[in-house]
């Protein structure tokens, strides 16, 4: 049995955006059209690639695989078709590269380590995506990202996972102005960040107070303005005025890691990229 290159096509639209619509437009076809090429796929395969619901669709993990498959052959074919019509010594790498980080980390380090790559390559459509530390994992299952970093090992079949280096922690106010006793900044109500740095200091997070600022920015802005005090990542205090460690608190070391689908083959984008992604750590 082999895939109509169309059905395929018209998934991955789909898959990519989540939505029938969005992808009816960017594929230049009526919905009903696009919906019937995935319903034929469905059938052919036997299998349900898309659970709908009012939210939208969502990919089934047979269907967050095919999509896999699809990223996989789109890259190969950008990458032959590259050789084939390119200059003898170009060697340009072409396809999507899709990454996905934590905030202290994305704008700090994965950017900064993958800049000289995109520079080289402008052929390469990169995007990337910060997002909160629980929501990483299962962008990579879903297939929504190619790389993703996070701060512990996952054990999935199929997924390979190397330690990259480690964040270090620390416990930062206003240089200026007083902040309120027992008062912390954290993204959202599940970072665990400011627990974490308590607990290991013998402390917990009884009887304080929490604000919440969204991002990794948000906390050092807030931290600044005298919101609070802050558990942030030291290589973002590199250049930044406001601010000072208090030094009684000891540093924590938080490790760092870079995950990705393994397969038995690798092509030139997908090696180079890895190889740029982990050396995010001379960046910390």
């Amino acid at each position: 049995m082999s895939l109509s290159s169309t059905q395929l096509d018209a998934f991955a639209a789909v898959a990519r955006s989540l939505s029938f619509s969005k992808a009816a437009v960017e594929l230049g076809i009526t919905q009903s059209a696009l919906s019937q090429r995935v319903h034929n796929l469905e059938e052919e395969l036997g299998l349900t690639l898309f659970l709908r619901d009012r939210a939208g669709a969502r990919l089934t993990p047979e269907g967050a695989r095919l999509l896999r498959y699809c990223s996989s052959r789109e890259t190969l074919e950008a990458e032959l078709l590259s050789e084939l019509v390119s200059r003898p010594g170009e060697g340009q790498l072409t396809g999507h590269l899709r990454v996905a980080a934590f905030s202290s980390i994305l704008r700090s380090a994965v950017l900064p380590a993958v800049s000289p790559l995109l520079g080289e390559h402008p052929r390469i459509q990169a995007r990337f995506y910060g997002r909160e530390l629980s929501e990483l994992a299962p962008m990579l299952a879903r297939a929504e990202a190619d790389f993703v970093f996070t701060s512990s090992p996952l054990e999935r079949d199929g997924v390979e996972s190397v330690f990259v280096g480690h964040e270090t922690l620390v416990l930062v106010e206003s240089a200026s102005r007083k902040a309120p006793p027992d008062t912390y900044l954290d993204h959202d109500p599940e970072d665990t960040t400011t627990e974490r740095f308590l607990k290991s200091h013998g402390r917990t997070t009884r009887g304080t107070r929490r604000v919440f600022l969204d991002d990794v920015y948000g906390l050092l802005d807030g931290a600044r303005l005298g919101l609070g005090r802050a558990v942030v990542s030291r290589h973002l205090l590199a250049g930044t005025r406001g601010l000072r460690v208090v030094t009684r608190s000891a540093a924590l070391k938080e490790p760092v890691y870079l995950h990705f689908h393994s397969q038995p083959h690798y092509t030139r984008l997908q090696l180079a990229a890895r190889a740029a992604l982990l050396t995010v750590a001379s960046f910390l």
